[in-house]
């Protein structure tokens, strides 16, 4: 879960950003891959950005990774309805 969001505490869903969670996923990722030899990223939807964030942030320590239905384009989508609705 993110922040906020389902089971895991934190500040309310509205008031994070993908910054905060790309923030989570870092600490997460220091945390435990030290401890792997070989890492490859899978991430479904937000996740998949969250993967990319990390693949970018950590390049150096990623073998690779599997992004499902990432959705990469849905920001432009909201923000066009936002203007659309604006006008």
């Amino acid at each position: 879960d993110y922040q906020g969001h389902g089971h895991s505490e934190g500040p309310a869903f509205h008031e994070t950003t993908v910054s905060t969670w790309a923030g989570d996923a870092e600490a997460v990722f220091d945390e435990y891959a030290p401890k792997l030899k070989r890492t490859v990223l899978v991430g479904s939807s937000l996740g998949g950005w969250m993967a990319t964030h990390l693949l970018y942030a950590r390049t150096e320590q990623i073998a690779g990774m599997v992004g499902v239905a990432s959705a990469p384009d849905f920001t432009e989508h909201s923000l066009r309805e936002r203007y659309d609705a604006a006008k």
